[in-house]
């Protein structure tokens, strides 16, 4: 982590939880994005639905874009702005959505389809590093996230995802989910139906009125059951991302 941005990460925390509550808030944030917009990826033609919340795959989303997490209003982070290395663990930071400003800006790479739905691979621009998960099998509810080199043959690793649009009641878009695949039992799970998902390390309370633990900056990004029925977010925790000012990529 560099010194400038090290520095910026304390300056923040000194500013106390009402200061963090302002930069988490999903309305907060919304208020004061300026530019940046929040879009889904377009869907394809598998859907599952589970308590009124519908899921549907996304296939096609060959951008590169800053992701955001739609509950703390803070985006996929590496330490730093530039390149990284391998081993680097993956957190939550305010979002800076200029297209060079930070190393935020991630891209998702096609890998394969599989049961109709697609694969990708989550390249961060910059390092040209992986989302990774540690070894190469299955990993347990609670393993947290770091980059690695992409694997030349992706199915005999754990960096693959399928991307889902999730729908409310009603049609509300609520968001997107990232759901590993060999996590999920190497086999395509619609997110309402099991399958571990990219998480914010702690849990979205419909009731806070403060900063939760998964508000906090440089909080770790996880996988984590996908969905669950007593949940905030319709049943979705903190899994609901959204993809902020894409960038037409070059995987």
């Amino acid at each position: 982590m560099s010194d400038s941005h090290t520095t910026r990460h304390r300056m923040a925390a000194l500013l106390g939880a009402s200061a963090l509550a302002l930069l988490a808030a999903p309305q907060a944030w919304a208020a004061t994005a300026g530019h940046a917009t929040a879009r889904q990826a377009t869907a394809g033609t598998v859907t599952a639905t589970a308590g009124g919340v519908t899921a549907s795959a996304v296939n096609s989303a060959n951008v590169s874009t800053t992701i955001h997490d739609n509950w703390t209003g803070q985006c996929m982070d590496l330490p730093g702005y530039g390149s990284v290395g391998v081993n680097t663990p993956v957190s939550q930071y305010p979002c800076d959505t200029s297209e060079s400003g930070d190393n935020q800006d991630f891209h998702l790479n096609p890998t394969r389809v599989v049961s109709g739905v697609q694969l990708y691979e989550v390249v961060n621009d910059k390092s040209g590093l992986c989302l990774d998960l540690p070894g190469y099998g299955s990993d347990p509810a609670g393993t947290h996230l770091y980059v690695y080199n992409c694997n030349s043959n992706p199915a005999n690793d754990n960096q693959e995802w399928s991307v889902w649009n999730m729908t409310a009641p009603g049609g509300m878009a609520l968001g997107s989910v990232f759901e590993n695949f060999k996590a999920s039992g190497s086999t395509v799970i619609a997110p309402t139906s099991g399958g571990q998902c990219l998480d914010v390390s702690g849990f979205a309370n419909e009731l806070d009125t403060v900063a939760g633990a998964d508000w906090a900056m440089n909080a770790p990004l996880t996988i984590y059951g996908c969905y669950n029925g007593s949940w905030a977010n319709f049943g979705l925790d903190d899994h609901l991302w959204a993809f902020l000012d894409q960038w037409t990529a070059t995987p």
